[in-house]
Order: structure tokens, then sequence, then C-alpha cells
């Protein structure tokens, strides 16, 4: 509709029953007209605001039809209260006066319902929104005189007004409280239905507003009838009433837990006793338990878990009745699809199933399981299959609600699971499978060999039922948890026969079970490590093969891109050598996928998936190829591109609009332009897998990316800043430094340092550094602060690949944006800091876990920005350190969480490291808290004070002599701990004995070192932390080169200590010394060979692995 015939129909609107024409219009059934009439109404809304209200109150009180009268209200509603800006302020004083009288005529007069109801709510908006109570003095004497009418529909509206408004009008009420206390009273009196529904949502406002006790305890003597008023409405005959008044109270036991609280027990009872009663309907009496178990979620834990123990036995018997609700249906057996897994359970079921986990996390395992452990032999033994299908439901549920109390029980419920197992009935067998993956989920980092092989016996039947396939599928899925939340040491011995026994069902089985069967293999592969995995190799590979060509008359392209990433997830765990000859084959399956994807009918968004999943495909054959996939980049790179170019639909989001919540799931709200918009999460989700697949690409192949740099660069650096996604935001941020590393690595290749390769460098440059930097300026924006870590990781990554060659000018625009990024932050951390756990709810408490996970990655990521800084520029950039470390010191107090000590500890030992000069002022100061941190539990925060222990002492040699003898004496005896060389602990234990090998170096004028340098070679040769083990085992090579007694003893008499340390470095390969360390290592055992006696070389030989006796075999004969 052009603007022109917008402007002449607006000119219609505002003639004689202009207004009746366009409400008239708004009704259309026709689409094109409804929209014609919605345009003119904004129009009108906009250029002549009184006219158009005017009208619609017009309308609203003279118009012919109810729905037209209604549909006036719900405009009004929202011209008068949701405009922006609002409309009321630019209505002329008469138009506001004539609005405000004929709202309350229409409340006085009307007989619809339903316009009564919208005109109701408009009266409370533009009270509590607009206008306040002072400015429309009248509604308030209406409300009272209505309510005390005697005319149902008018006490039923005025009440529903109130209920609305109350907040609004707090101050007006309160000096008349007990008045309306009375008031509300007699109301829930009266024996009609909606009169009782209002005056409960009413005193439900009223409860919640007045929140003093002196004002709430007004109220208390009302609990016991509200109680009541289900019942009462749904005796009338209708069971909606009753469904809304336990919805209000509902929200009342969420809002206001603390009202129900001096009749707890009573009010329990009462539930209890309506959820059971046989004369109820079934879904009244979930509501009782709803309203039930929303109150306790809601109580403080010292209120609610003594009165839930006192009835437990009654609460779950009627959970478990809840339960029954359950058929067997033949649509549940079919196994070709992923749908009618809930086939045959009804609402009840499904209620009773969530509401086990919810009693079980308010009330604990430790109460639950004699409760049900008392139900449980009863059960299992009924011939009703039912009831022992509803035993299992309740264990699975109860072991995600109360995880850590269910630790001693844990061979209990085994024991109950195996006999589910055993069950004659499908469906109780495949309840038994349900509740060991979710015990397994919960525990499973708990279970013990035994019970493992206890369930695995159990299960290994199911595995082989092809006369139940959904059963069958199940219990291979459960071998899925069992590798994912399992030690691995656990589940590996009995791999072989478990992947025997996959490999053995999956040809020719049913959809479930294939699609079960390739989620065991992905998992296994994604866990046992390369070359471990690569004696299945060929054997799963040759079966999905197979499994591709059986499954050719399947339409869907994704179960082709689930098989092929199956098989890439195989080959990575097996290896290059395994999977590099059937690479080629896999871009084959690729190509045929895409081309299938592409072509099908599905969905959009069903076709993004089958891309996400390639993708992933291409980067893991990527990662084996190396360099040789840049064949298949013609291939790959259109899909990625294209889903780097998706926009997502954007729409603006009203907080009272409804959805469901499936849609809920799919969206992000984000602030655009000062206005929440919603915007298609799962497309971004996309979007940003595919950039990291392409950053994936980019570090594979190096210089050989560069024919798709510069589209790449074009596209994806701009979304650096993009607003509507952290994901996106931090994919292309970490792509920056591997884009401009294949542009470095081409212009170093081509060796033409101001050639073309170069000149993109530089342009690359250019861009990436003042959009990182811009991120770190906008840090306040929504969601900006998830992401400024890792502009700063990036921003130090590229100061890494440039060194001093970056620019110092640039470098300082990027130091000025860090120290407000981390003021936010600490305002952050003090806010967490002061906030009570007591008194947040369970999201609240996940949300500052959350933010504290937040703050820990950003000083790792502030950590590689540091380090490479210093590197640059060393003690140059003292007076920003100075600015910075205020931030740090800080977090190096025991009262932080680990991780943040270990954090700082690394920043501050960076400054010790590389700007020598600054950090000296501070290095008896963090000496001893460094040495502490050495003791700490956390092996995280012990490894890097052990590391900061060495630097000092090697770098701040003068400073730290003084202290050298008590801080070796520290080191010596957390070394000698018994927990210094488990695996835990072993990397730690590698950075104290290099700490210790530092102290002997350059102190031992004041350190026994000889002594001391015989507990070191004890600990030789590292091989936990690779780094240091390189850095340990050169210097024990510098010690031998130079003859030094401390190591080699008088008269060399340490030698037969000293030769198989270094015959264990050599055996490591080329993990634990540098090549030249390797070289000179083999020329001085060349050169002891005559002084070591043969026995200790043959012994020490005997020892290593066949791989280590290789590596030492190879050195020996290559080097030197």
């Amino acid at each position: 509709m052009a603007q022109q015939q917008i402007q002449a129909a607006v000119q219609v609107a505002l003639g004689a029953n202009g207004a009746e024409a366009l409400v008239g219009g708004l009704l259309s059934a026709e689409g094109e007209q409804r929209s014609q009439s919605e345009k003119v109404l904004d129009a009108m809304t906009e250029q002549h605001p009184n006219e158009c209200v005017v009208g619609l109150v017009r309308v609203l009180r003279q118009g012919g039809g109810a729905v037209e009268r209604a549909l006036c209200a719900t405009l009004l509603r929202k011209i008068l209260t949701k405009g922006q800006p609002p409309v009321w302020p630019s209505l002329a004083a008469a138009s506001q006066q004539l609005v405000k009288a004929e709202l309350l005529n229409v409340m006085k007069e009307e007989k619809d319902r339903d316009t009564l109801r919208q005109t109701g709510d408009l009266i409370a908006e533009l009270i509590c929104k607009v206008l306040g109570n002072e400015t429309w003095p009248e509604v308030i004497p209406f409300l009272s005189q209505s309510i005390s009418s005697g005319v149902v529909l008018n006490m039923e509206m005025a009440l529903l007004m109130l209920a609305d408004m109350v907040e609004g009008i707090k101050d007006a009420i309160l000096p008349n409280l007990d008045q309306y206390c009375g008031a509300l009273a007699t109301c829930m009196g009266r024996p009609e239905a909606g009169v009782k529904l209002a005056s409960l949502k009413a005193l439900k406002s009223f409860i919640v507003v007045f929140d003093d006790d002196s004002e709430r305890v007004k109220f208390q003597t009302a609990a016991p009838e509200l109680l009541k008023i289900p019942d009462a409405v749904r005796q009338q005959g209708d069971n909606d009433p009753s469904r809304q008044a336990y919805s209000e109270l509902i929200d009342l036991a969420e809002d206001c837990p603390e009202f129900w609280q001096p009749c707890l027990p009573s009010v329990t009872q009462t539930m209890i006793n309506n959820s059971k009663a046989p004369n109820v309907p079934m879904d009244d009496r979930m509501l009782a338990m709803e309203f039930l178990l929303s109150l306790m979620e809601s109580s403080e834990d010292e209120d609610a878990e003594p009165v839930l123990k006192g009835v437990l036995p009654e609460l779950l018997a009627v959970l478990l009745e809840f339960m029954l609700d359950v058929e067997d249906v033949p649509q549940w057996h079919l196994a070709n699809d992923e749908e009618h897994q809930d086939e045959g359970h009804g609402d009840h079921f499904m209620f009773g199933e969530i509401a086990v986990d919810r009693l079980a996390k308010l009330v604990g395992g430790k109460a639950m399981m004699p409760v049900l452990g008392q139900m449980v032999p009863v059960l299992l033994g009924d011939q009703d299959w039912k009831k022992r299908h509803a035993v299992f439901t309740c264990v699975g549920q109860m072991a995600e609600g109360c995880t850590d109390d269910l630790l001693q029980d844990m061979g209990t419920l085994v024991s109950i699971c195996v006999k589910g197992c055993q069950d004659p009935h499908p469906k109780v067998r495949w309840s038994a499978c349900q509740a060991i993956g979710l015990l397994v989920d919960e525990l499973g980092e708990h279970l013990g060999s035994s019970e493992f092989h206890t369930i695995l016996t159990a299960l290994h039947p199911l595995f082989k039922d092809k006369s139940s396939p959904r059963v069958q599928a199940h219990a291979v899925l459960c071998m899925v948890d069992f590798i994912q939340d399992c030690k691995l040491e656990v589940v590996q011995p009995s791999l072989d026969d478990v992947v025997a026994t996959v490999i053995e069902i999956m040809p020719g089985a049913p959809y479930l079970v294939r699609d079960a069967s390739l989620k065991f293999l992905s998992s296994a592969a994604g866990e046992i490590e390369a070359p471990e995995f690569a004696k299945y190799y060929t054997a799963v590979m040759g079966t999905v093969n197979a499994a591709m060509g059986q499954a050719v008359g399947e339409k869907s392209p994704e179960v082709f891109a689930m098989m092929l990433h199956t098989m890439a997830m195989v080959g990575r765990a097996s290896g290059p050598s395994c999977f590099s000859p059937d690479c080629p084959k896999m871009m084959v399956y690729y190509k045929d996928i895409v081309q299938a994807t592409v072509q099908s009918e599905d969905s959009e968004a069903d076709k993004r998936d089958v891309l996400e999943v390639l993708h992933d495909v291409a980067s893991i054959v990527a990662e084996c190829m190396g360099r040789a996939f840049v064949e298949y980049m013609p291939l790959v790179m259109p899909s990625l591109m294209e889903a780097v170019k998706l926009q997502p639909s954007v729409k603006l989001f009203d907080p009272e609009e409804s959805m469901s919540e499936e849609e809920a799931e799919n969206i992000d709200i984000v602030e655009m332009d000062g206005k929440l918009v919603a915007v298609d999460a799962k497309l971004l989700d996309y979007k940003a897998a595919a950039i990291e697949t392409i950053t994936a690409l980019a570090n594979v192949l190096r210089e050989d990316f560069m024919p798709n740099a510069a589209q790449v660069a074009e596209l994806v650096t701009p979304l650096c800043n993009y607003v509507s996604h952290a994901e996106v935001r931090q994919a292309a941020i970490e792509q920056q430094p591997a884009l401009l590393s294949c542009a470095l690595d081409a212009s170093r290749k081509s060796g033409d340092t101001g050639g073309q390769d170069a000149s993109f460098a530089q342009g690359l440059l250019g861009v990436q550094w003042p959009a990182l930097v811009q991120h770190l300026a906008d840090y306040e924006k929504a969601d900006f602060q998830a992401t400024a870590p890792y502009a700063l990781e990036s921003l130090g990554k590229i100061m890494g690949l440039l060194g001093t060659n970056l620019n110092e000018e640039m470098i300082g625009k990027a130091v000025d944006r860090v120290k407000p990024v981390l003021e936010c932050f600490d305002g952050l951390r003090q806010d967490r800091l002061q906030a009570k756990p007591g008194d947040l709810d369970e999201e609240e408490l996940e949300d500052l876990e959350e933010e504290l996970e937040l703050e820990i990655t950003l000083y790792d990521k502030l950590e590689t920005f540091v380090n490479n800084l210093l590197k640059i520029l060393s003690d140059r950039a003292s007076a920003w350190l100075e600015t910075i470390l205020p931030h740090l010191t800080p977090l190096l107090d025991k009262r932080h969480r680990p991780e943040l000590q270990q954090m700082a500890v690394v920043l501050t030992t960076d400054v010790c490291e590389f700007a020598p000069a600054t950090g000296q002022k501070y290095v008896t100061t963090l000496l001893p808290i460094f040495l502490e941190a050495c003791a700490s539990d956390h092996a995280g925060l012990r490894q890097c004070a052990a590391y900061g222990v060495g630097v000092v002492a090697q770098k701040h040699i003068e400073i730290v002599k003084p202290f050298a003898a008590q801080t070796l004496a520290k080191l010596m005896e957390v070394a000698n701990r018994p927990e210094s060389r488990t695996e835990e602990y072993q990397s730690a234990t590698d950075n104290i004995i290099s700490a210790i090998g530092k102290i002997i170096e350059h102190h031992s004028d004041v350190v026994d070192a000889r002594m001391t340098a015989d507990t070191w070679l004890k600990f030789l040769p590292l091989k936990s932390d690779i780094a240091e083990a390189v850095v340990v085992h050169d210097q024990l090579i510098r010690m031998i080169e130079k003859r030094d007694v401390k190591v080699l003893g008088e008269a060399n008499q340490n030698l037969p200590q000293v030769v198989p340390v270094m015959m264990g470095v050599l055996a490591g390969g080329d993990k634990l010394v540098s090549q030249d360390g390797a070289r000179r290592m083999v020329g001085l055992l060349q050169q002891m060979q005559s002084g070591i006696p043969q026995d200790i070389v043959e012994g020490t030989f005997n020892r290593m692995s066949p791989q280590e006796q290789e590596n030492l075999k190879s050195y020996m004969a290559t080097q030197g």
C-alpha cells in the first residue's frame, strides 16, 4: 500500500463512521485488507492521536458487535500503554478526560465479558504504567463500589482489575488494608466460581505486594480457605475453573513461599490428600502435587525438608501411581526412526517422572533410598508390568536428583537395574536401560570395575535382542554413557568384546540400532587416543561402509552424514597411518552427500544440520591429510562461505508475547539500536561453527589457504563486533591470528617481503587490529564481556606472530583498552563476593558460576596478551604494568578460587620473567605466596607456582639468595610428599624439580647443592610437563659436560644413577630433549661407555617398552 493511499485512507477514517470502518477492516478475514487497515491505524496513531483514540473509544462504547468493542479495548491498551513514545501525554486534556470517563462507564454498563476484561486490563495498565492513582482518583472508589455491589459480573471484573493494579495503588490502599482483607474474604465465600477465582487472584496480588510481616499477617487466616477453592469451583460441574485456581495457587507458592510457612505441614497434607483422592480428576490431582512441589522448591531447605521427609512414603506412592499412566502400544516398538519413544506415555506419567527428580533434589538420596527400598521388592514382584516399569523410571530420575547421596547405595542400585534387564516385558527392560544410562550420567566417575562388569553382563544379551530393537538400541546407548562418564581404565578392557558385538549387530539393523551403534563407535573413538583405536579400524570402517550401502533406500542425507562422521572419528582415533589411505574415499562420500543435501526436499534448517556435520568431517579429514587436503577446498569452501554469509531473520521482541518452549530454545534475545529483537539462534550457531571450521582449515593448510584468505577476511573480520551472537563473535575473533599467520607464511615462502603476500598481510593487519581493539572498547555492550577475553588473546597471538615488527603505536592502542575491561570484571567480582548464596535461587547461582568461569577465562587469555607484549617491550611496558598489577595481585589471595589464583601467579610470573626490572620490586612479596601455592591441593595452581619459583630463582638471583635455603626446603618437602608422583600432580612435581634444579645451579653457594642434586636426580627423567622436561634435561647435559661434581659425584661415583636417566631421556624420543641436547647426550653416553657397569645398562634397557627401546637405538645409531 503506497504512502499516498495510506494518507487517503487515514482521511476516510477520520470522517463520520470512519473509526467503525477501520475496526471492521482490522477484523476482516482477508489478510490484505487486514494488513492495509493496520498500516492506516499506525499512521493515524502517529499523525492524529486525539482523533484516533477518541474514535476507538466511541466504537468501544457504541459499537454494535461485542467483538468490535473488545478489539477497541485491546487497541487502546496497545496505543495508550505500549506506544513508543507513549501516546497519552500527546492527547489533549479533553481527550484524556473523555477516555477516563468512558472507560469507567464501560465497566459499569457493558455486558460482554471479553470487552469488560480487555477494558479492565486497559484501566489497570494506565494506572500502573502511565497515570498513577493520583491523576485518576475515581478508579479506587469505583472498584470498592463494584466489589460490594452484589452484581456478580461487576464484582468479578473489579476484583480482576484490583489484582492487576494493586502494585500501582499500594500506597492508596494501605490505610484501608483491613477493609480490603474483609472484602476479599467475603468474595471468596461467594458461591459463584468466577467471583471465587477473581478474589483468589486479587488476594494473591495483595499477598505478594504487601510483603511486610505486619501487613502479610492480615491475610494469613485466608490460607486454609484458599486451598478449598479448587474443590469448591470444581463442584459446580466444570474442571477448567479448578485448574485456573491451582494455577493461581502455584504462582503464589513460587512468588511468596513465606506466606505458607506457618501452616506448611497442614498445607502439605492437604495437597497430598488432594493428589491421591480417587474422586478428583487426575489432572487436578497432578496440579495439587505441582503446587506442593513448587512450594517446597521455593521454600528454605530447613523449612521444606523436614516436612517432606515426614510424608515421603505417601508422596512417592502418589508419584508411582501417576507413572502407571503408560500403555504398551505397537508404535513404541517401531525402530525405523527417532519417533515414538514416548508413545504410550500419558501426561500423568510424564509429570510423575519429572516430579520424582524434583522430589529427590528436595530431600536427597539418603532419604529417598530407604523408602524406595521398601517399595521395590513389592513392585518388582507384581504381575503388572506398569509397576515394574515405574520402579526403573523412579530409579533413573532419582539418580539425576541426588547424585552425591547415592554413592553409598551404588551396589543396590546396580542390582535393581540388573533385574530390570532380565524382565520379560520389553518396556520394562527399556526402562531399566534408561535407569542405567541416567545412573552412569550422574555416578559414572565413581563406578568401579566390578559394578561395570555386573551391568555389562546384564546388557550383553540385550545387545543381540533383535526381537526388541528399541531395547537393543537403548542397551547400546548405555555403552555411550559408560564411555563418556566412566573412567577409561574401567571400560577400556571390555571394549574389544563390545566393539565386536556392535560390528556384529549393525549389518541390516533397523535405524535406531544402527544409530546407537554409530554413536557408540564415535564416542569410543573420541575418548581413546591414537593409536589405541587402530586395532578396530579395519573392522569398523568395513562395517560402516557396508551400512552406508545398505542405507541407500533411506532418503535423508542426515543418515549418511552421521555415518561419514563416525568414519571420520574412527579415522582420527586410529591415526594417519590407518586413515590417510581412506581419506580420498571419504571426500567422495562427502561430495555425494553435499549434492544429495542440496537436491533434497528437506527444510533449510535440516539441510544446515547435515552440512554442519559434514563441515566437522572436513576438518577431521584435513587434520589427517595435512596440506594434501588443498585439492578438496573447492568442494568444501562453498557451503562454508554460504554459512558465513547467512543473516538471521530479526523481529522485534515483546516480552509479554507468549511462545512455545521450542520457539524459546531456538531464539536469542539481543539488544539492537536500543530495542529488543529475537534472532534465529540455531542459524547463528551454524554460522559460528562454519567460521570455526574455516579456522581449522587455515591452521592446517597455512600458506596454501591463501586463495581463500581475501574472501574469508572480507566476510569474517567484521564479525568480530557482531552484535547478535556471542559465538559468532568469538569464532570470528579467534580466526584472526590464523588468517594472519597464513599470510605471513606465504610472504616468507615467496621470499618477497614487499610482494603481494606481504601487502595482503599488512592490509589484513590494518583491518584486524582496529576491529579487535574496538571490541575491547565495546566491553560494556550486552554479551561483549563474554568475548572480550578472546579479543585479548587474539591481539596477543598477533603480537606473537609479528614480534618487534609490530608498530608500537598500534600496541599502545590495544594496551589502553585493557584496564577498563579489568575494572569491569573487578566490579562483577565484588558484586559476586557480596552475594549471599542463601538468598539466590538455582538459576542465579548458575549465573554467578558462569560469571566466575568467564573471569578465569579472561585472565587466562590476558596471559597470552601480556606474555607476548612483554617479549616485545620488556620493561618498556613498565608504566602500563603498574596500572594492571593492582588488578592482579588481589587474586593471589587464598580466598579466591584456585583457578583465579593460578592465573594471577602465571601473570605475575610473566612480569618477573620478561620485565625483570619491573618484576624485581615484587619478588620478595611474590616468593612466599608462590611457595605456599606450591603445596596447594589444586594441581594447576601448584604447577604454575612451582614454575614461578623457578623463574625468580633464575632471573632474580641476588634478591632470592637470602631465601634460597628455606625455598629449597619447602620445594623438597612438597616433592617428597606421597601424592607428588601421582598422575594428578606429576606435572606440578616436574616444575618443582625444575625449580630445585635452578636453585642447585644458581644458589649452590648458600645451599647443600650436592645432597640436593642426589634427590633431584632421583626424579629424572621428567615425562609429564614436556616443555619443562626439555629445560631440565638440557640443564643436566650442561652440568655433565662441565663435569659438575654436584651431579656426577666425586670420581664420577654417581654414573650408575646418571646413565639410566640419560637413557630414559633418549627413550622418550623427541619429546623430552631438544635436537641439539639429544646429540650432545648421545656423545656423553658414548664417552662414558667404558666407565658404566654393563648390567646397569642392560637392566635399564630391559625395563623399557619396545617403543622406548626403539627410540634409544635410533638415537644411538644416528646421533653423535
